[in-house]
């Protein structure tokens, strides 16, 4: 619409110089017979006194400029003149078109989005694998709704139930996973038996209830996959993890604090990361979980755009000092979603609120409508996640939208 504006004003502008142009050529070839009288008369003086004075031949000479110039201003006026009637009735049946056209719905104002990132990466716990959603996760639906508005952006779901911020945090590339003990890789693909710890000594429990961001790794520069086999007559984290290299090569000895580079310590950085960590422990204080967040946040390219996702469980009160410490350290970078799943946004979720979701509502409570049980959310719960995270991401300027006219 814009370029076809300054098409009008170049048209009006042409007719408006055209007007002016013929304007000057009637008026003087065909204008006032007392105009052009007043020119011939001035001629014959000018041959008369040709022998005069100057200052009487300078007089006539002068009096013929002045008609000239009298001619030419009132061609100027009738150019503008004609330039801003056209561009007067031009809006005027612009206006009535358009208004006509939204009337009958071919006109609209088509909005288009883009994104300042290459991709979306999720890491959490279970509350991002979507457990008990009934299929419904907060990274499908925000892909599901960029996806809408026409944003192909690949958002990936990093989550693995039951992990703890440590373990997320060494999938996410935020801690050095490292061999706990001496072990050899064969030369063949025959698994190898071996144990880990994050770079200070805790125990990490990696691939037991999924891989993602660990589907494959690289030890001593050999190029492979871990994987967990439990022990039949235990229970929980009971078993052995083996390696097993993706090609055959030759035998490595692997030494006590190797570290082990896995996939998603350095892949994705690129993308923009979402980090929801938290609810299964393994931070002493809020400052701590901070400082591992941050640490995933120093692996990525662009550190000035992310998202912290605040934990869903408990009350205002019981969250209080988290909540304060998070906003202070992240600001708009963090959404307290405690706050808003139980604040009476809960009613644009499209979800069934009773009394006793309001009366948790009043305890600055996720109410059981979003949730499936204490700590996971149902379907509404992980799409309203969505949605505001969403909204945040447009409100930060990670996702933009460009406005245009189109017929």
């Amino acid at each position: 619409m814009a370029q076809e504006f300054i098409y009008i004003l170049a048209g009006c502008a042409l007719a408006g110089i055209a007007a002016g142009v013929i304007y000057y050529i009637i008026y003087y070839l065909r204008g006032s017979k007392i105009i052009r009288d007043e020119i011939r008369a001035a001629d014959e003086q000018k041959e008369v006194w040709s022998h005069a004075s100057d200052s009487a031949y300078n007089r006539i000479s002068g009096y013929k400029k002045i008609i000239v110039k009298d001619l030419k201003k009132r061609a100027c006026m009738a150019a503008a003149a004609v330039f801003f009637a056209a561009v007067s009735v031009t809006g005027i049946v612009v206006f009535l078109t358009m208004e006509n056209d939204v009337a009958e719905g071919s006109f609209s104002v088509a909005e288009t989005y883009g994104a300042k990132t290459a991709g979306i990466v999720c890491w959490g716990d279970s509350l991002t694998t979507g457990i008990n959603g009934d299929g419904v996760t907060f990274p499908d639906e925000l892909k599901s709704m960029m996806d809408g508005d026409g944003i192909n952006l690949p958002v990936l779901n990093m989550g693995v139930p039951g992990e703890n911020s440590i373990e997320i945090g060494a999938r996410a590339g935020g801690r050095r996973i490292v061999v706990k003990e001496a072990f050899t890789i064969p030369a063949d693909q025959t698994p190898a038996a071996l144990s880990f710890t994050d770079e200070i000594g805790v125990e990490l429990h990696l691939t037991v209830k999924g891989d993602a961001g660990i589907t494959s790794v690289t030890i001593s520069g050999v190029e492979g996959a871990i994987h967990f086999e439990q022990d039949p007559e235990g229970s929980g984290y009971d078993g052995i993890y083996y390696f097993t290299r993706e090609k055959q090569g030759h035998e490595v000895e692997v030494t006590a604090g190797t570290q082990i580079i896995n996939n998603g310590a350095v892949e994705y950085k690129d993308y923009l990361p979402i980090i929801f960590m938290g609810q299964n422990g393994y931070f002493t204080s809020p400052e701590d979980l901070i400082e591992q967040q941050q640490a995933i946040l120093g692996t990525y390219e662009d550190q000035s755009r992310f998202l912290i996702l605040g934990l869903t469980t408990g009350t205002a009160a019981e969250r209080k000092e988290l909540e304060e410490k998070m906003e202070a350290q992240w600001g708009e970078r963090y959404i307290n979603l405690r706050e808003i799943l139980s604040s009476s946004r809960v009613y644009s979720f499209q979800v069934t609120v009773l009394d006793f979701d309001k009366k948790q509502m009043q305890e600055g409570r996720v109410p059981s409508c979003l949730r499936n049980d204490d700590v996971h959310l149902n379907g509404a719960g992980y799409r309203a996640v969505a949605e505001v995270i969403y909204e945040r991401l447009k409100k930060l300027g990670d996702i933009y939208m460009e406005r245009g006219e189109q017929v």
